[in-house]
């Protein structure tokens, strides 16, 4: 739920998202991306470090994903696909 109230709020190009959000982001993605496909959620706080400026953060989180936490085996999604092409990385990390 809360990756798509997120992934909502940024099809709104004013939209910059709060610490606190955020956070709750990190929080769950660091909950879930180990047990459960976590494509969605990791584009979601990607995008939304992007927004804020923190591409460094955005770019490392998505490497981490790719290459210790995401169990598919085929290629990412649209969503995370996306993300990947904005931040110039290898999906194949």
């Amino acid at each position: 739920m809360l990756a798509l109230e997120v992934g909502v709020a940024l099809l709104d190009p004013a939209w910059t998202p709060t610490d606190a959000i955020l956070e709750s982001c990190w929080e769950r993605h660091r909950t879930t991306a180990a047990f459960t496909t976590s494509d969605y959620l990791t584009s979601v706080l990607a995008d939304s470090l992007l927004r804020v400026d923190r591409v460094a953060d955005s770019r490392n989180l998505v490497q981490r994903y790719l290459a210790t936490s995401r169990r598919e085996r085929g290629r990412p999604g649209a969503a995370l696909g996306s993300t990947i092409a904005a931040l110039k990385l290898d999906d194949r990390v």
